[in-house]
């Protein structure tokens, strides 16, 4: 309960106490998260659990030994995901496991804080919306599932780099860097940067035929399997060879008969409905425009996957991560303020009233469901197996893939 109590905590002073500064404010709130990652205790058959196995393997034998023997699966990850790889063994430079989640922890909330901060300046949000933004943070970010590590921590950095190439208009080149990074940390990321290059061509194209192929998109894996392995040599689409071969199976399909997958479904989706469709225009905010074309995409490529759970759940996270300034501008008043109407009669104060409770109920789901299997202890401190410097380490790496080519 330590999680839920925390975050109730920052709820109260988020509404309640007079901040001078809400950037500190979020820096504070990244550093409890952060120090919070310390002290979290994997359980049996948690991701998390696995990753430090795979950390305490890396310092134990090196890494050239964990490649040859491909122990948890890391010598294929090293030759599909080298960043990812690369991640793991800079950990490996300090004395405990558990800064793999802190550091994962400062990533989110860290780049979700960010955003919210920028958008305060970019769209002139008053307080109260700054006040929701942070709460629609607090509420939806899986805290459970980011210690899984790589999904949600490169979805929060993609967001952050398209907020700034898309809203700020700045950094393009270097936000193409690092998407290319992320998909080399996490093969999931190539759909979002798939998303982003239709972003563009959309603009000038029907944006109807870009939403009906992402919308089918499931349906294409069999055809899109024969013409990737053609390109199996690089490095990240190797991987997604391997993941879209399991999505074929029936393994990952079966998500109508799972409950837990079903019951998170329903409650993010009228979430993410109501503040897609009640939103600021474009046409009234043009600044959004780049926001809710994405948002779209997002959603058509999740309802051509809904069979398939895990994908739709770890999507829909992003949807929330890029709509934040979206989310808090429903609630700001004056111009922009939310205009929802059916027929004659206006709702916009029941829909305000609803997309406030929404992610409180969100939230509720976390705490019953998974918040509760939190177990906390003191850091384990191990001792560090791989000496050298950042730059030895990179061309072990570098070494490392050259050999298994």
């Amino acid at each position: 309960m330590v999680f839920s109590v925390v975050i109730v905590a920052l709820l109260i002073i988020n509404f309640k106490v007079k901040i001078k500064s809400r950037k500190n404010f979020y820096i504070c709130t990244v550093i409890i998260f952060t120090f919070l990652g310390f002290f979290v205790a994997p359980g049996q058959g948690m991701d998390l659990q696995r990753h430090y196995e795979t950390l305490d393997a890396i310092r134990s034998v090196g890494l050239s030994r964990m490649v040859a023997t491909n122990y948890n699966g890391f010598g294929d990850q090293v030759l599909h995901l080298p960043v990812y790889a690369l991640f793991f063994a800079l950990v490996t430079q300090f004395p405990f496991n558990e800064m793999l989640l802190a550091l994962t922890y400062a990533g989110v909330y860290g780049c979700q804080m960010a955003i919210l901060k920028m958008s305060v300046k970019d769209f002139s949000l008053t307080k109260l919306s700054e006040k929701m933004g942070y709460m629609f943070i607090l509420c939806m970010t899986n805290a459970f599932s980011a210690t899984g590590i790589r999904n949600m921590l490169a979805f929060a950095v993609f967001a952050l780099f398209f907020y700034l190439e898309e809203i700020r208009h700045k950094y393009k080149k270097t936000a193409w860097v690092v998407y290319l990074l992320l998909c080399l940390f996490h093969d999931s990321v190539i759909a979002l940067v798939l998303m982003r290059a239709a972003l563009i061509f959309a603009r000038k194209k029907s944006f109807k035929w870009v939403i009906g192929i992402f919308a089918v998109w499931s349906y294409l894996i069999p055809l899109l399997i024969p013409v990737l392995s053609l390109f199996s040599s690089v490095p990240f689409i190797s991987g997604l060879v391997i993941q879209l071969t399991r999505y074929t199976g029936g393994s990952v399909s079966n998500f109508m008969g799972s409950s837990g997958y079903g019951l998170m479904l329903a409650a993010q989706l009228p979430i993410l409905f109501m503040t897609w469709y009640a939103g600021v225009h474009p046409h009234k905010l043009p600044q959004t425009e780049p926001l809710k074309l994405f948002a779209n995409m997002i959603v058509a490529f999740c309802a051509g996957g809904l069979a398939r759970g895990a994908i739709v759940i770890r999507f829909l996270m992003i949807a929330f991560f890029v709509m934040i300034p979206y989310f808090a501008q429903i609630f700001q008043s004056g111009e922009y303020q939310l205009r929802v109407r059916i027929g004659s009669f206006s709702v916009r104060k029941l829909a305000q009233a609803a997309l406030f409770l929404m992610p409180l109920a969100w939230f509720v789901f976390l705490v019953v469901f998974q918040y509760r299997w939190f177990a906390f202890g003191l850091p384990h401190v191990v001792p560090v197996g791989i000496n050298g410097s950042v730059i030895d380490i990179f061309k072990m790496i570098i070494h490392t893939l050259w050999d298994m080519n």
